[in-house]
């Protein structure tokens, strides 16, 4: 059914195509379960479709069912309720909601930090993927200030690895 909601997609008979994908959500929900990820992989899938036209208020309502799914059934440190997050904060960001945009930035942050510290790779992309939201607002001292702090936090890493080929 994924493929026939993708063809009224492409075909632009959007009612249709919504029809598809909410039957698909409710039908996966009812069989397997909200906490099943496939369940999970039709809200996303629909959220995807909504920003590609530019509902981003319909996108926003499903990443936020898929945050509470991940919170209430999956454990909160997993990849996918950190992505969901970051989505959320890329949503809000393109409907031009600066605030929301970098609230969901924070979380972000926090959560990467919190999981994998503050110099693992998917940490140092959400400083950045912050500083690209400030930047966007025009908020341009405190994306300079978070580039710095990305650059230092790099060229640890730098030296770090540079002194473990010594040895």
């Amino acid at each position: 059914m994924y493929n026939t909601g993708d063809i009224y997609f492409e075909s632009g008979n959007i009612t249709e195509f919504e029809k598809c994908y909410k039957n698909i959500i409710e039908t996966l929900k009812k069989q397997r379960g909200e906490e099943n990820f496939e369940h999970i992989v039709a809200l996303k899938n629909l959220a995807f479709k909504y920003e590609t036209l530019k509902r981003y208020d319909n996108a926003i309502v499903l990443f936020l069912q898929i945050v509470d799914t991940y919170k209430k059934f999956h454990n909160e440190g997993i990849l996918q309720f950190i992505e969901a997050h970051s989505r959320l904060a890329d949503l809000y960001e393109m409907k031009g909601d600066f605030e929301n945009a970098l609230t969901y930035r924070e979380k972000v942050i926090e959560m990467y930090n919190k999981n994998w510290g503050k110099k693992a790779v998917n940490s140092i992309d959400s400083i950045s993927s912050k500083a690209d939201t400030l930047e966007k607002f025009e908020k341009y001292s405190d994306a300079v200030e978070l580039r710095k702090e990305v650059a230092k936090i790099y060229n640890l890493k730098k030296k770090k690895s540079f002194a473990i080929k010594l040895f």
